[in-house]
């Protein structure tokens, strides 16, 4: 079973990226899930922290601008 915390575009510099995120179980473990669209033309520095963002977090990411 999952559940979407998040489904949508984030700037990332001058353009836009899509991001889902999910959380749910399989088995009994616990997961988090980020899907991210592709990097390519991004800024790389934005890029990277939207991602660390996630990583290092135990809540669902920031809002954009956050």
């Amino acid at each position: 079973m999952f559940r979407f915390l998040r489904d949508e575009t984030v700037p990332v510099g001058q353009r836009t990226v899509p991001v889902m995120e999910a959380e749910g179980s399989i088995g009994g473990r616990g997961y988090r899930i980020l899907r991210i669209g592709h990097p390519q033309y991004k800024k790389r520095d934005e890029f990277i922290r939207l991602v660390c963002s996630f990583v290092n977090s135990t809540a669902p990411m920031p809002e954009a601008g956050a």
